[in-house]
């Protein structure tokens, strides 16, 4: 298993080729993704020079189809981060990360996780909503 941290330090770098690519562009002082799947773009480069979750999860995606050359990956998380991976294979798909008929991305969504007091918990920092 791979931590988000292992992925820190790739990510300037392929945002840098997104960027080179034409893939990515400056909206809201943000550097976005703009993706066929959702209106919201991916941030590749949130407007304060950080980096998030969209970004980690692009440089994920990345390694796992370029560098390990995986044949199929699932991301299995809440349903509520649906669209969101529908984002992420349509940007992997646009930049020709996905060599479609050879790989295959999905997404299988569970139920949300509540905690004892009923609220969501945010499965990235232990921490509910």
């Amino acid at each position: 298993s791979t931590w988000e941290s292992y992925y820190n330090d790739m990510i300037p770098g392929l945002v840098k080729e997104l960027q080179d690519r034409g893939f990515v562009k400056t909206s809201e002082g943000a550097q976005c993704f703009f993706v066929r799947t959702n209106q919201v773009p991916l941030m590749a480069v949130k407007s304060d020079g950080g980096f998030g979750y969209d970004s980690t999860d692009l440089a994920g995606i990345y390694h796992r189809l370029c560098v390990m050359r995986a044949d199929w990956v699932v991301y299995i998380t809440d349903v509520g981060q649906q669209e969101h991976f529908y984002a992420i294979f349509d940007a992997a798909d646009q930049a020709g990360w996905l060599q479609k008929g050879i790989q295959r991305v999905d997404h299988m969504g569970f139920g949300v996780v509540l905690g004892e007091d009923g609220k969501k918990f945010k499965t990235r920092s232990g921490d509910v909503v």
